[in-house]
């Protein structure tokens, strides 16, 4: 395809942790089951969450706040389910 250019960098990145923030917000309000959804997203979401992790310091030294918080606590929960520390 002439002239499509790839999405910015970061642009994709952004947009699944959005994703993945809704998710955990949804979790957070009981509007899903966060077992069924760590059940199934647990060991996606721990990788994800280590191989991250840079990407996720460079967004956070552009705002005064940490981006993603309901990613953030759902990804720690996923470490814990994955323990079976539930």
């Amino acid at each position: 395809m002439a002239g499509c250019r790839p999405p910015p960098l970061g642009t994709t990145a952004d947009s699944g942790h959005a994703s993945l923030d809704i998710a955990g917000f949804y979790c957070a309000k009981k509007y899903v089951s966060e077992k069924d959804f760590l059940d199934l997203w647990a060991p996606a979401l721990v990788t994800l969450g280590r191989s991250a992790a840079p990407f996720l310091a460079y967004r956070d030294a552009q705002r005064p706040k940490p981006v993603w918080p309901y990613y953030r606590r759902l990804t720690a929960k996923a470490e814990h389910h994955l323990r079976g520390a539930d």
